[in-house]
C-alpha cells in the first residue's frame, strides 16, 4: 500500500499515485478506503494540508456500497476525483 512522507504522513505525490492506481485498478477500492480512513481516524495524526485532508475524506468513502457487492463510486468518479485533486493542487500553488 501507499506509505507516507518523512514524517510518516501521506503527501500529495502519494495521494495522486493512489488515485491513479485506483483508476488503473492496481489498488482496490477497499484497500484505498481502508488506507485513507487510517489517516482520518488516528487522533495522533496531524495533517495540516487541506488538499490532502479533502481527498483522504473522499477516498475513505471509495468502498461505499449501494447493495452488497455494488459500489456507489466507479471509474468516472475516480477520474473526477483525480481531476479535482489536480485542480486543488494547482490552485494551492497559485496561492503560495
Amino acid at each position: 500500500m501507499i506509505g507516507g512522507d518523512e514524517a510518516g504522513l501521506p503527501n500529495r505525490t502519494q495521494i495522486r499515485d493512489c488515485l491513479v492506481s485506483l483508476i488503473n485498478g492496481t489498488l482496490s477500492v477497499d484497500a484505498v478506503a481502508t488506507w485513507a480512513r487510517r489517516w482520518l481516524l488516528d487522533d495522533d495524526v496531524d495533517i495540516r494540508d487541506d488538499v490532502i485532508l479533502d481527498v483522504l475524506d473522499t477516498l475513505a468513502g471509495a468502498d461505499i456500497e449501494t447493495t452488497p457487492g455494488v459500489h456507489l463510486h466507479g471509474q468516472e468518479d475516480f477520474e473526477s476525483w483525480l481531476t479535482d485533486f489536480d485542480l486543488q493542487v494547482d490552485a494551492a500553488r497559485d496561492i503560495s
